[in-house]
């Protein structure tokens, strides 16, 4: 060879030194920075800050891994959580912690991902390798030297001291978030202590909620309650067991109900969803295409959740795992279609209940879709994820709840209308037996007695007195029950607009008097109104004609008004009704006065969706001070005049 055809060293040297510097950040040890332990008590993982070697074999030695790693096969993370979606492999992971601090650093590395199979964590320093500890799922709870839900190692680090970690992680055919987080020794128990607080009070609200569905279903005897309860109590065993509180109080001897217990529970939470629905939305009367499409949907869950019950998915590889979860996860958002398209399509048709639980269901779905794309890799990882599901959950079960109250409130409104029914039904009994049964036989006896007077038994004068005050008696008699057959049910009262029948009532008390305290005198009622414009259902005017006349009465009996007055305005949107007199008043505040008269008047008006307010009016006049009484009652009228879509109850 010649010299002519060597090649110069120094023009070629920039470009083999590039390939290599390249190749070198690629595998993660030039990009790799340390995290710094100095001013600050807790540290986060950066997407700088580890690398990782994937392997397929678990019995590879740490003398072997730390090879690899001198040798640049570790590669970067890139992300400040490590989200692998399912697992196919083991996992090694590298960083580095500097102490930069004057003084001795104690720390805790907190691995908080509370389900992993197994994992062990390695601290090399400038002599040499130990482990700090073997732990995980597959290990009875009890064997941790740190009792805490998540995987907690502890170590030290002189001023100045730089360590290297080696993390081995087993969750083959299983999810793997890896969020890892360093603290100083002495800020952690106030976390941990911190951390613990919130699931406390997190699950506490959960359980009470979950308690007073129960305790709703004893007052109702209505399945919804009871479900709604289950529901909850089963999103509390889905949180613990997903988040590792189960196995650190509940089945802690018992590793492999760490792999069962959370997707049954996940099954269930989403199995008593789909019935809440259904039965909040009479799906089975209504629409049976959708209430079968949500029975399909229970069933393919109760399947997903009971396999690993029956099938100890632990003793599989990663195919067999992979393919269950990857079923589990899709079996879990096509059920979602199940709440979502039926609480839309009833929402979009006017129901307020489907409104509110659409968008608990929005919150919810979103939050399932997410943890299913986390779960699968698709998503990154993120710290915290506990707290975020926790605050979801709160929101949507805070909703649902309002749901489920409207629904309560429904059925206790239901039930006084019934009450309600009952008692105009027994009224218009009652006044047609007096009209048809006893004023007949007493209109019978006054003729009998008529015809008595000419036969010769009478002949006598006092014989024909006495004849006489008797049929002025039966006269009178048969005079009252008429009177008190009008006042249970005129006969105009479905003939009418209201106030015309208020009208011709208060015309026909003035005519014919009305049942009071005689030592007083009768009060005048002035009634006016203006022009009504709005169409009442018969219900409706009824009621609102009882409320009249509950008024009426207590005026009458109670108030030894000299005057009084009865305002109908009907307004665009509500009808205003207000009694005023000047009478004693009550004898308590206003707003507490209870009397019967008054507390059926407060249940009707609350029937119709109205508003009640009783004030005493006052007026001074130098010594004497005039009292009175002032009510107010406010009826809208589209939540009676027109029936919402879907407000029935049950």
């Amino acid at each position: 060879m010649s010299k002519s055809k060597i090649t110069p060293l120094l023009p070629i040297k920039p470009i083999w030194l590039f390939w290599p510097c390249l190749l070198f950040c690629l595998s993660g040890r030039l990009l790799a920075s340390p995290i710094i332990i100095k001013n600050t008590d807790s540290y986060n993982f950066s997407k700088d800050s580890w690398s990782y070697l994937a392997v397929t074999h678990p019995d590879a030695s740490i003398a072997s891994i730390q090879r690899e790693y001198q040798q640049q096969h570790f590669r970067p993370v890139g992300r400040s959580v490590y989200n692998g979606g399912i697992a196919s492999q083991y996992l090694w992971f590298h960083f580095t912690v500097s102490n930069e601090d004057s003084v001795r650093a104690a720390i805790v590395i907190d691995v908080e991902s509370p389900r992993i199979n197994e994992l062990e964590l390695f601290e090399k320093d400038d002599s040499d390798i130990r482990s700090l500890g073997r732990l995980g799922d597959f290990f009875p709870f009890g064997q941790r030297k740190i009792i805490h839900k998540n995987f907690i190692y502890n170590s030290y680090l002189d001023p100045g001291v730089s360590r290297e970690y080696f993390l081995y992680v087993n969750q083959v055919g299983h999810t793997l978030i890896l969020p890892v987080r360093i603290y100083k020794s002495r800020i952690f128990p106030s976390v941990s202590f911190r951390n613990y607080l919130i699931d406390g009070v997190t699950y506490g609200i959960l359980l009470f909620v979950s308690v007073l569905g129960l305790l709703f279903f004893l007052s109702t005897r209505h399945s919804l309650y009871l479900f709604y309860g289950l529901y909850i109590l089963s999103a509390i065993a889905w949180f613990l067991s997903y988040f590792g509180l189960g196995y650190q109080y509940l089945w802690g001897d018992y590793p492999r109900l760490s792999t069962v217990s959370a997707p049954f529970f996940a099954s269930m939470n989403l199995v008593l969803n789909i019935q809440i629905c259904q039965i909040l939305l009479r799906l089975k009367k209504i629409d049976t295409a959708m209430y079968r499409a949500g029975n399909l949907a229970k069933l393919l869950l109760g399947l997903a959740g009971l396999f690993p019950v029956f099938v100890d998915l632990n003793k599989y590889g990663y195919a067999i795992d992979h393919t269950y979860l990857a079923v589990f996860l899709t079996i879990v958002l096509a059920s979602v279609l199940a709440v979502i398209v039926p609480v839309l399509s009833y929402s979009i048709k006017g129901s307020t209940v489907a409104q509110v639980y659409l968008i608990s269901s929005l919150l919810k779905i979103s939050s399932i879709i997410n943890l299913a794309l986390l779960e699968l890799g698709i998503t990154p990882g993120l710290y915290n994820l506990e707290g975020l599901l926790q605050t979801g959950i709160l929101i949507e079960i805070s909703m649902l709840t309002f749901a489920i109250a409207q629904r309560y409130t429904i059925y206790k409104l239901r039930s006084f209308k019934q009450v309600i029914a009952a008692q105009e039904a027994e009224r218009e009994n009652i006044s047609k037996e007096i009209h048809d049964s006893v004023s007949n036989t007493l209109t019978g006896v006054r003729y009998a007695l008529l015809n008595m007077k000419a036969t010769e038994v009478t002949a006598s004068p006092a014989a024909r007195e006495s004849l006489h005050i008797i049929e002025k008696k039966i006269e009178q008699v048969q005079k009252e029950a008429r009177q008190i057959s009008h006042y249970m049910m005129p006969d105009y009262i479905l003939r009418w607009p209201l106030a015309e029948i208020v009208k011709r009532y208060i015309s026909d008390l003035k005519e014919n008097g009305v049942e009071k305290d005689t030592s007083t005198p009768s009060p005048g009622i002035n009634f006016s109104t203006n022009e009504q414009q709005v169409q009442l259902s018969q219900s409706v005017t009824l009621n609102i004609f009882r409320i009249i006349q509950e008024l009426i009465a207590n005026i009458n009996k109670h108030s030894k008004a000299s005057s009084a007055e009865i305002v109908l305005s009907f307004g665009k949107k509500s009808l205003l009704i207000i009694s005023e007199d000047n009478g004693v008043g009550f004898p308590i505040n206003g707003t507490d006065a209870a009397g019967i008269g008054i507390s059926n008047i407060r249940s009707r008006v609350k029937t119709l969706n109205g508003s009640f307010n009783i004030r005493p009016m006052t007026t001074e006049n130098e010594e004497v001070v005039f009292c009175g009484t002032n009510i107010t009652i406010r009826i809208p009228f589209y939540s009676n005049a027109h029936q919402k879509a879907f407000a029935y109850d049950y």
